[in-house]
């Protein structure tokens, strides 16, 4: 990424969306906008969106009239793993007031045979990601909550994979788990800097991750048949659940709330799947996981 035009300070809230040109962040970066934010949505394949859309009227319609003062919604290419590709977008806003970070990406095979170097770009992209970009854009979102003398919030996009260690997916779960952790740590750090962080609980999606998702199972892998079992239960139920809007909404509600929760799951099934994980002894969920997905 060469650098991104600076962004004129007019007032409005800034947002900035990671993995904001495809699914839940793609999703999440319209329907701020169209609320009346300043989106600038970050991801790959940035060439192929239109690099500018206003949003105006009551009903966050396209093209904001002359002098109407809509939502926008700025794309630009960036990889959260590349520090010059965030601090050209940052170096480039006046101001920010959220952070939502939505990149990531899936791996499948077993915890034994699947190959290290996925693993760590797993870790690289869903986890370090994050801390990468919050490295470089956390002192804006800082000062501007000290000048504005309200909060700023950060989101994180996790999964009920985080709570709940998913079967073929150990190490997905497993960076999703370590991104619950870094929220409930940033929110004690942050509280008296004006900072408060969410993670958001999806489930399943039908969305282009089941798609994008890497299965990396050896052919000679004595887990090779339970793999192949358990991921196709798993994109079924990805491909029968609901969109990434659902999520959008959730993200744009939390970030309207003025105290919002440490952790939101998505939806009511997922909802009560979490409260029974709490009531319910560790061998019972391990049960109840093998029979959907160990069958």
């Amino acid at each position: 990424m060469v650098g991104m035009d600076a962004i004129k300070d007019d007032g409005r809230a800034v947002a900035l969306v990671t993995g904001g040109t495809s699914g839940i962040g793609k999703a999440t970066a319209e329907l701020v906008a169209r609320r009346g934010w300043r989106v600038v949505a970050v991801g790959l394949g940035a060439a192929k969106i239109a690099h500018v859309r206003r949003f105006g009227g009551a009903d966050g319609a396209d093209g904001a009239r002359d002098g109407e003062r809509g939502g926008e919604l700025i794309t630009e290419e960036m990889n959260v793993t590349k520090p010059d590709d965030i601090r050209a977008v940052v170096g480039a806003l006046p101001r920010l007031d959220a952070i939502v970070h939505c990149a990531g990406f899936g791996i499948a095979g077993s915890a034994e045979c699947t190959p290290m170097d996925l693993v760590r770009r797993q870790f690289e992209v869903n986890y370090f990601g994050v801390l990468q970009v919050d490295e470089i854009a956390l002192p804006l979102l800082r000062r501007t909550a000290s000048r504005n003398r309200r909060r700023g919030r950060v989101i994180v996009v996790g999964s009920i994979g985080g709570r709940i260690g998913l079967p073929f997916q150990s190490h997905y779960s497993s960076t999703k788990a370590a991104l619950e952790m870094y929220v409930e740590a940033l929110r004690l750090e942050g509280h008296r800097h004006g900072i408060v962080a969410t993670i958001i609980e999806p489930g399943d999606l039908a969305t282009g991750f089941t798609g994008a998702r890497v299965t990396a199972e050896p052919t000679n892998s004595p887990y090779l048949a339970e793999c192949r079992r358990s991921v196709g239960q798993m994109a079924h139920d990805e491909q029968t659940g609901a969109g990434p809007d659902t999520v959008a909404q959730v993200i744009a509600t939390t970030l309207a709330r003025r105290n919002p929760p440490v952790r939101v799951a998505v939806g009511g099934t997922y909802q009560a799947l979490m409260q029974l994980k709490r009531l319910l002894p560790d061998r019972a969920v391990e049960l109840i996981m093998r029979c959907i997905y160990m069958r």
